[in-house]
């Protein structure tokens, strides 16, 4: 290609979490320049398969009432469906600009999906677009904002490479996965949250051949609706295997088998009434049979400490007894009781803090 491996740069790794904020920060930059009479900078998100790049971007239009179009430029053949298709007008050959291209004020985002995808005559293509935010025959309207995705050029994706004069055109970034924005994402769409569970405890899958955060995800959102009884087991794992690996197929199964779907829900854990038959004897039933107590006590803190971490009001008595009565359970193992109260800590909430400073706590804490 006529230049070094290690000059290409694909930018900072960054979580989805990150992405979302950099995103906002990026397109408020481009706010300035265009201001200035100046061009907006494209981001481009790279990152392996299945890992969500797209879906971020959706999301973030959709949360703030954005427009999108959306366009994956691997499908186009010719430049006239890049530019436009040439018409007779007065006398004239012009351009009519293609029917996808914008024409509303935004605030609004091109979407250029798995863009180097796409023929080295289409990226060339694209160069104009990328540098100044318009074509021969069109411009983007104002306050539009332009984000790509692409595969990295390694391994076994079918991509066109690009060469340094492109990629200095955008600002770069490596999407990689991050388990607790997934988890967090996964409950915001109401995904089962036991199916989660599976996801927090075996976060090796991810990186398997064959299972993607897009597979995992696709797969749960197929059986979100079935019971995870005995009689669906056969259906779940045509299902399983429709979308995972052999060996995390293998793992959800021997999961659903022995699974915590007995355990309380956190909303249970911390407004009942009677703690001792519905959180209480369920632990201590489930785990004195379990064979991953500290795997299965784990998941279950991770979504107890996201909805603390979440949780803006005020918590009031129950909540905070209940949770202290589950944090004092006798199938809690010390150093994992210490270690809960030390996140706990770093929560720096006024009333959590309070029931910290009680005696019996701050043995943990010393």
């Amino acid at each position: 290609m006529g230049y070094l491996e290690s000059e290409i740069n694909y930018g900072a790794e960054i979580t989805s979490e990150r992405l979302q904020k950099l995103m906002k920060h990026q397109f408020q930059r481009n706010r300035q320049l265009l201001r200035r009479g100046l061009a907006g900078l494209p981001l481009c998100i790279w990152g392996a398969h299945g890992i969500g790049k797209t879906q971020l971007v959706r999301d973030f239009a959709k949360a703030n009432q954005w427009k999108i179009v959306s366009l994956a430029p691997a499908q186009f053949e010719e430049m006239g469906d890049l530019i436009g298709m040439p018409q007779i007008e007065s006398g004239r050959t012009v351009l009519r600009k293609p029917s996808w291209v914008p024409e509303d004020f935004g605030p609004g985002i091109l979407l250029l999906d798995d863009f180097n995808r796409a023929d080295d005559r289409i990226l060339k293509g694209l160069m104009p677009l990328l540098q100044d935010g318009k074509l021969v025959s069109w411009s983007l309207p104002p306050d539009w904002h332009i984000v790509l995705t692409a595969n990295p050029d390694q391994g076994d994706y079918h991509v066109t490479p690009l060469d340094p004069a492109m990629l200095s055109r955008m600002l770069n970034v490596q999407l990689v996965f991050d388990m607790t924005s997934w988890a967090d994402w996964a409950a915001g769409h109401r995904l089962p949250t036991v199916l989660i569970d599976f996801v927090l405890l075996h976060p090796e899958i991810v990186a398997e051949q064959g299972s993607t955060a897009r597979s995992i995800t696709q797969f749960f959102e197929s059986i979100q609706e079935l019971p995870l009884s005995r009689k669906k087991w056969a259906l779940i794992e045509v299902l399983a295997k429709g979308f995972l690996s052999e060996a995390s197929v293998g793992l959800f199964m021997n999961y659903l088998k022995s699974t915590h779907i007995g355990l309380p829900g956190i909303k249970t854990l911390l407004q009942t009434a009677d703690f001792e038959r519905e959180v209480e004897q369920a632990f201590n039933g489930f785990l004195q049979k379990s064979s991953q107590q500290l795997d299965v006590l784990s998941a279950y803190w991770n979504r107890l400490y996201r909805m603390l971490k979440a949780q803006n009001d005020t918590w009031d008595d129950r909540a905070l007894t209940n949770l202290e009565s589950f944090m004092k359970l006798s199938v809690i193992p010390e150093d994992v009781r210490t270690y809960w109260a030390l996140q706990l800590v770093a929560l720096d909430r006024k009333e959590i803090n309070q029931l910290l400073t009680q005696p019996a706590w701050r043995a943990y804490l010393i």
